[in-house]
C-alpha cells in the first residue's frame, strides 16, 4: 500500500514465485476519500484504507487456486486489518534488522508477540510478525521463509512492486 499524498492511498498485489518469477500483478487506481469520509473516519482513515479496504479488493480479486501459501508484508500495518482479507492465508510482515546473525538458519529468537528469524547463513535475522498471531504460524511462515531466501533476495521484489504501482498510477491504468 503507498499513501501517494495525504487525499490519495493505492495498493497494490505483487504474487511471485519462489524464485521471484512474477505470477501476477493487481493494483488499484488511487481511492480519494471524500471530505465526509475524512470527517467520519477522522485518524482511522490511513488505517482503513490501507489495512482494511484496499487489500480486500486486491486480494478479492484471485480465485482460490492463485492464492499464495504465505502473503508477505512490508507494511506493518497490514496486519491489524488482516482478518477482514487474509482468506486462509498466513501473513507476514518482515523487516530486516542490523543485529548479530542467529546461531543457525531458521532459528528464532522470542520478542514477545513477534521473533527474529535467522533465514539465511551469513544475513542479519529478520524482524517477523505474522497473522495469525499465533506460534505454529509464525514457524510455518519462517520455514517457507527459508527456503525461499535461499532463490531470491526476500525484500526485493517489493521494490519491483511499487516501482510498478507507481508507474501504473501515473498512467492512468487499473487492473
Amino acid at each position: 500500500m503507498e499513501e501517494l499524498s495525504r487525499d490519495e492511498h493505492a495498493g497494490a498485489l505483487f504474487l511471485v514465485d519462489e524464485r521471484g518469477i512474477p505470477l501476477d500483478f493487481l493494483y488499484t487506481l488511487p481511492v480519494r476519500p471524500t471530505r465526509v469520509q475524512r470527517v467520519i473516519y477522522g485518524r482511522a482513515l490511513s488505517s482503513y484504507l490501507r489495512g482494511e479496504l484496499i487489500p480486500q479488493a486486491l486480494v478479492g480479486e484471485l480465485r482460490d487456486p492463485d492464492l499464495p501459501s504465505l502473503w508477505l508484508l512490508r507494511d506493518r500495518s497490514l496486519l491489524e486489518g488482516a482478518s477482514v482479507w487474509w482468506r486462509k492465508v498466513p501473513a507476514v510482515w518482515i523487516s530486516s534488522t542490523s543485529e548479530r546473525p542467529l546461531e543457525s538458519v531458521g532459528d528464532l529468537k522470542d520478542l514477545g508477540g513477534e521473533v527474529l528469524a535467522q533465514l539465511d547463513p551469513v544475513s542479519s535475522p529478520y524482524r517477523i510478525s505474522s497473522y495469525p498471531p499465533d506460534r505454529r504460524s509464525l514457524e510455518e511462515a519462517v520455514r517457507v521463509l527459508c527456503e525461499v531466501s535461499s532463490k531470491v533476495e526476500l525484500e526485493e521484489p517489493f521494490s519491483r512492486a511499487l516501482e510498478a504501482l507507481r508507474i501504473a498510477v501515473q498512467e492512468g491504468g487499473g487492473s
